[in-house]
């Protein structure tokens, strides 16, 4: 379970110029972090979203978030961000720290259930905890290692 701030969200009335989805918002926020965040009318449209990604790099912000109501979750979402060299992240942690406070508020329930529904995909468990926002989920592993730190480096580092 992660443990990271709720980032508060501002409704903004026109989208930015260079923004052509092929499914208009209904509404849409930035957020903390500089990230759009877009409201579609349901999991399907954003699971089935194609965006152009040399047109989503070319916007103001480093990531878009796009999410709607679930069909078989609480809320549903994709995360864009190849103006910082990430096309598509399957699962993400920092955008939730907007999705959960919004949707907390929209579904009256401080406990969520959430599919960022990506090709690849997962679940994440969430909860709204004042001005903090808990996400868990389960994980597989990637890369096991050791690392080693020379202390007359980090002695350095330090001073």
């Amino acid at each position: 379970m992660l443990d990271f701030p709720a980032y508060p969200i501002q409704e903004i009335e026109t989208l930015p110029q260079l923004v052509d989805v092929e499914v208009p918002p209904l509404r849409s926020w930035e957020t903390q972090g500089n990230m759009l965040m877009m409201l579609l009318r349901n999991q399907e449209e954003v699971r089935s979203l194609e965006p152009d990604m040399a047109r989503v790099a070319d916007l103001p912000y480093d990531e878009i978030i796009i999410t709607a109501k679930g069909d078989d979750c609480d809320f549903a979402s994709r995360m864009f961000a190849p103006r910082i060299g990430i096309p598509e992240d399957p699962v993400t942690g920092a955008i939730h720290c907007s999705l959960i406070p919004y949707w907390a508020k929209e579904l009256g329930k401080n406990k969520l259930f959430a599919r960022q529904v990506s090709e690849r995909g997962g679940e994440l468990f969430c909860s709204l905890d004042g001005d903090r926002v808990k996400i868990g989920g389960h994980a597989t592993l990637y890369l096991k290692g050791d690392i080693y730190v020379d202390e007359a480096a980090v002695a350095v580092a330090v001073n």
